[in-house]
């Protein structure tokens, strides 16, 4: 799962948005419970809404604008 995780942290960091949400989803497939599936979905939201997207974005980004802890849920209350 670090692998994983940091491949999409990565790509996500070098806008390669389309690789962002192969990985994510596979990440998200294999480790849905695992600490950084948060990330994981934020990054996969943000590459959709990059992508042109966005209405698959919100799907992802919604529910972390209001999860407690999330260091991201500002950012991702803005995208939505």
């Amino acid at each position: 799962a670090d692998e994983a995780a940091d491949l999409v942290a990565g790509l996500a960091a070098r806008e390669l948005f389309a690789q962002v949400e192969r990985e994510a989803r596979l990440f998200l497939e294999r480790w849905p419970e695992d600490e950084r599936a948060p990330l994981v979905r934020y990054r996969l939201g943000a590459a959709l809404e990059e992508l042109g997207r966005p209405d698959e974005a919100l799907r992802w980004l919604e529910p972390l604008a209001g999860e407690r802890g999330f260091a991201h849920a500002r950012e991702a209350l803005f995208r939505v």
